[in-house]
């Protein structure tokens, strides 16, 4: 259990800080679930990763039932973005080619680009 703010990171592959950051919210197959100090981590499958369509909608009701209050992706589509609004959770952009624990950092460090 995370002990604050539940915050999410897409990820590739892996079940930790070191795993590659992946850019689609919605088809990122792994989510990172931590808090600002990176010492809480939870694992969570993404269930529509696959999905024909709707994965981006099925992965921010995913979101909204864990209590995730940021996420941060690469980029975020429309079903999405709704979802994620009506749950509360704060939108953010990081940049391909770096690792869970260097986004936590820059986004802990306020260097991350708020969606919308």
């Amino acid at each position: 259990m995370i002990d604050e703010e539940r915050i999410c990171i897409c990820v590739a592959e892996g079940h930790d800080l070191g795993a590659p950051f992946d850019p689609r919210f919605g088809r990122a197959p792994t989510f990172l679930l931590t808090n600002r100090g990176g010492t809480a981590v939870e694992v969570v499958d993404n269930p529509g990763a696959d999905a024909a369509s709707g994965a981006g909608a099925r992965a921010a009701n995913l979101m909204g039932s864990l209590g995730v209050k940021h996420v941060v992706a690469g980029h975020f589509g429309p079903k999405a973005e709704r979802g994620l609004v009506a749950a509360g959770a704060a939108m953010w952009l990081a940049p391909e080619g770096l690792t869970a624990a260097e986004v936590l950092a820059r986004f802990t460090a306020g260097e991350l680009i708020p969606h919308r």
